[in-house]
């Protein structure tokens, strides 16, 4: 389960998890440096989601010092990805941030460090702006243990979001994807929808993400994320990897990692 460092019951999310048996827990939109004494007593596995290596030594350095714990692996987000963005809005704008695979090499030699200590592989996934075969191979080339892949697998038929949701990046072209800031004070990509061109009032408050401001926030992320997956683009936010304007038909997760896997497995 991934679970956002940000959320204000991000606690209780996670005792959750463990209570229904979750087998590992992946944390980002924040440093999850509590993690491990949340878990403590459980075979359940944890991961940050770094944008950085600065981030990765943070985090590994107050885990090891606290809990005499270490990550069971780590997702590197680089600034492609879809969702809300751990880069500046200004250097995500002028293409000034830092590539995915620069990012890995830093984190590789940050986590080298840490299995030396420990004895043990700490596997490094990396995420935003897979789409192809290729990207997959060159990713493994430069390091990585694997990938991570979310936008691709939404035009998929096993997808449970509506059809409304799907066929909007099917119709999509390069120029709907558009970097917003979401009222939880992060910079996301998104698709262009009806709701992105109006300004919204909120109506009603999940109270779910610490760093929203109820009283000087234009609408609710929550509401119009579910709006969306739900069909409801008028009322809702589609956010996508920068890719995402590449999908071009619906098709079932089989054909799409066969298509993903070739030449690797």
């Amino acid at each position: 389960m991934n679970i956002m460092v940000a959320l204000r019951d991000y606690k209780q999310h996670v005792q959750a998890a463990i209570e229904a048996g979750v087998d590992c827990i992946i944390s980002g939109a924040g440093l999850p440096l509590s993690l491990p004494s949340l878990v403590k007593d459980t075979n359940v596995k944890i991961a940050p989601i770094v944008s950085s290596s600065k981030a990765c030594e943070v985090i590994l350095k107050s885990w090891h010092r606290k809990y005499q714990r270490v990550a069971d692996f780590i997702v590197i987000e680089g600034s492609l990805a879809g969702g809300h963005l751990g880069f500046l809005l200004e250097n995500i704008q002028n293409n000034s941030t830092q590539k995915l695979l620069d990012i890995l090499g830093e984190v590789k030699a940050v986590v080298k460090k840490y299995e030396a200590l420990y004895h043990q592989k700490i596997p490094i996934f990396v995420a935003g702006g897979i789409y192809t075969n290729d990207d997959i191979k060159q990713a493994l080339t430069a390091g990585a243990d694997g990938v991570q892949m979310a936008t691709r697998f939404i035009a998929t038929n096993e997808c449970d979001a509506s059809d409304a949701f799907k066929q909007a990046f099917i119709n999509a072209k390069k120029e709907d994807l558009s970097i917003i800031k979401s009222p939880v004070g992060m910079p996301a990509r998104a698709l262009s929808t009806p709701f992105l061109k109006k300004h919204q009032k909120i109506t009603k408050c999940f109270s779910c993400i610490q760093s929203c401001h109820v009283t000087n926030a234009p609408y609710c992320i929550t509401q119009a994320l579910i709006n969306a997956v739900n069909g409801n683009l008028d009322e809702g936010i589609v956010f996508s990897g920068t890719n995402g304007y590449r999908i071009e038909k619906i098709v079932s997760v089989k054909t799409l990692i066969d298509e993903l896997m070739e030449g690797i497995v």
